[in-house]
């Protein structure tokens, strides 16, 4: 029997975050096609160990993944669920984003969708917000080998939307899971490097998504970034968590049109 054509998009999640950060995005339109892929695949993709909400103890060994291990485990996800002829978007969200071009160096993709990505080696991204976002992890003793969680405060300043109700920044909050503090280390001080011109080689189509009320990823990061891959850019009125605000629909909407293209 003749296997028909699928649209795969693997969604990879930031920190402290997990599968249920996209889950706006794939309930927006369960029924979307490309031309000839009839049947499209929205698969989340849980990174090693990111599974333990603030409230529980985490697992002592999630805080010592690197970059080089989430970038090794994704690429594996992504071949054993791929077939030939499926047409593969990755979509990634600020160090899922990262993530990703980290694998486009050594797979190909059809299409690449990065939200307030995470900066790589050779473009800064530090500025006040994700310094006031990031200094309480600091003061934590040896941050880099241990399981890190961030507080509400930060949380509600640095990543959500300011017009986002206090119950259901409360809840999107009691969602966040414990998070790897080698890897917020290489991320503010060792950023992995990428080879950009293998990234447009292995992806023919890109796309940088940022956002007017991004503390942690300013518009001139992003304007860098577009510019060393040769992305499409779009920027909308979203917080670093795009998916969870008052804007969101325009831009799911958009990505869901620039997919269609």
């Amino acid at each position: 029997m003749k296997k028909e054509k699928r649209l795969k998009i693997f969604m990879v999640p930031g920190i402290f975050n997990n599968y249920k950060f996209f889950k706006p995005f794939y309930t927006f339109n369960k029924n979307l096609h490309i031309g000839d892929y009839p049947e499209c695949i929205f698969q989340p993709i849980d990174l090693p160990l990111r599974d333990t909400c603030f409230n529980r103890q985490p697992d002592p060994d999630v805080g010592t993944r690197s970059s080089d291990d989430d970038s090794a485990y994704l690429r594996e996800q992504i071949a054993a669920n791929t077939r030939a002829g499926d047409f593969v978007v990755g979509m990634g969200h600020s160090r899922g984003a990262l993530l990703l071009l980290m694998v486009a160096q050594k797979i190909k993709f059809d299409a690449l969708v990065l939200s307030g990505p995470a900066m790589p080696k050779g473009i800064s991204s530090v500025n006040l917000g994700s310094l006031i976002t990031f200094m309480e992890l600091l003061w934590t003793p040896f941050f880099w080998r241990r399981p890190v969680k961030r507080s509400f405060l930060a949380t509600k300043w640095g990543v959500l939307d300011s017009s986002m109700p206090y119950s259901r920044a409360r809840d999107a909050y009691e969602s966040l899971v414990w998070e790897s503090g080698r890897t917020l280390y290489e991320l503010g001080f060792n950023q992995p490097e990428i080879d950009a011109d293998k990234i447009i080689e292995n992806c023919p189509r890109r796309l940088i998504v940022g956002g007017d009320k991004d503390c942690l990823i300013r518009s001139g990061a992003v304007h860098k970034l577009s510019k060393l891959l040769r992305a499409e850019e779009k920027f909308f009125s979203t917080a670093h968590y795009p998916f969870w605000g008052v804007d969101s629909g325009k831009l799911i909407k958009y990505i869901y049109s620039w997919l269609l293209k």
